[in-house]
């Protein structure tokens, strides 16, 4: 999932090889359990017709800061978009830490991410420079603040 939405949502962005690059060292099997045990992952999905099985369609990585909670990931399968499973993720990301703001680091001019945030609240902060897969990017840190 991550992989082809990773494909997907950078192709007109990045250079491919700097995505596969990525993609290589980011989302190998032993990064993605590393990733599992050190961070939380919350997953969603819609039950079958039957309702027998719950199949995994969208997931969120988090890390929990001492000052926030840091959305390291969130995607969801390119044709279940604007279903409501990234909303279901976030509000129970939002739910499952009261009172802590939410971060999302999200690459400038993002046409899916930044709309996505920004009509659930989220505003954009600070903006820095880092490399994925040794191709440079610029990135916001988007922000919900915690009500109350």
């Amino acid at each position: 999932m991550a992989l082809a939405a990773w494909r997907l949502t950078y192709r007109n962005r990045l250079p491919p090889e700097a995505i596969e690059r990525f993609l290589a060292r980011a989302y190998s099997e032993q990064r993605v359990a590393l990733r599992i045990r050190r961070h939380r992952v919350l997953v969603a999905g819609r039950a079958s017709d039957d309702g027998a099985e719950w199949p995994v369609e969208a997931f969120a990585e988090l890390a929990v800061q001492h000052d926030h909670v840091q959305l390291i990931a969130l995607y969801v399968i390119a044709g279940l978009r604007g279903n409501g499973l990234g909303s279901a993720l976030l509000e129970a990301v939002a739910a499952s830490f009261p009172g802590r703001d939410l971060a999302a680091d999200v690459l400038e001019d993002n046409d899916l991410a930044e709309p996505f945030y920004a009509a659930r609240g989220f505003t954009p902060g600070e903006a820095h420079t880092d490399e994925v897969g040794g191709a440079p990017v610029r990135l916001h840190r988007w922000w919900l603040r915690a009500r109350g």
